[in-house]
């Protein structure tokens, strides 16, 4: 077939810049995670560390209220650090 006998393209149109996505950047390799392991293995280490020390509070008394407080906020740090979804950093 030759070129003269097809029929001319309209040229391409670029969409507009408000509704073009644009590229993905990415910093690290395939694959890797930009928040890091380090946040996460300190919330873990913090999470047991406040269960614990709830736990030591919940046994008097009188700090009871104390200790729940703290044992239930150590047990919502073990649940982020462990399933919690990676986010990204702007």
């Amino acid at each position: 077939m030759n070129d003269n006998d097809s029929p001319p393209r309209a040229p391409e149109e670029k969409p507009h810049p408000k509704f073009a996505m644009p590229a993905p950047r990415r910093k690290g390799g395939e694959g890797e995670r930009e928040d890091g392991l380090a946040p996460r293995v300190l919330a873990v280490l913090l999470g047991i560390a406040c269960i614990i020390a709830g736990i030591g509070l919940g046994v008097s008394v009188v700090l009871l209220p104390v200790g729940i407080v703290v044992g239930l906020a150590g047990v919502g740090l073990l649940f982020w650090g462990l399933f919690a979804p990676a986010f990204k950093r702007s």
